[in-house]
């Protein structure tokens, strides 16, 4: 799956195709894993193969799976409110499961990434935007 994202990644915009082909062939090997690793964990429930099966199953878009294999509850974003400081949605609902920078010329953005959706942050630190997955 792994080298699919790879040459789905070295793409140009413009092969949209290809793109869907790539990501398709990427999925199908990801499925595949699914399978051996549950395998796995009903033999033999470990912390790296359940962090492996959550981690696909969000790849997949399967978050209600995802969160089979996941020690994190989700979060309640509804607590969040925009203007929040990161400190603030930190101390409401915990440290995010990832985050993102981007950096442009002008400023640079945070995105804190949760099982069930993530909060932008802009450039002072203050939630701008709630993406919630339901």
């Amino acid at each position: 799956g792994n080298e699919w994202n790879e040459k789905l990644g070295a793409l140009p915009p413009k092969e949209t195709a290809k793109a869907k082909e790539y990501e398709t062939k990427a999925n199908d090997y990801f499925k595949k894993a699914v399978v051996n690793f549950e395998k796995s964990y009903e033999v033999t429930p470990d912390k790296q193969t359940k962090q492996q099966l959550r981690k696909l199953f969000l790849r997949l878009g399967e978050t209600e799976k995802a969160l089979k294999y996941s020690d994190k509850k989700n979060a309640d974003l509804t607590k969040i409110k925009i203007g929040m400081l990161k400190s603030e949605v930190i101390s409401l609902i915990g440290l995010p499961d990832s985050t993102s920078t981007t950096k442009t010329n002008t400023e640079t953005t945070e995105l804190l990434i949760y099982l069930n959706g993530s909060i932008n942050l802009d450039s002072t630190g203050k939630v701008d935007y709630i993406n919630q997955i339901k």
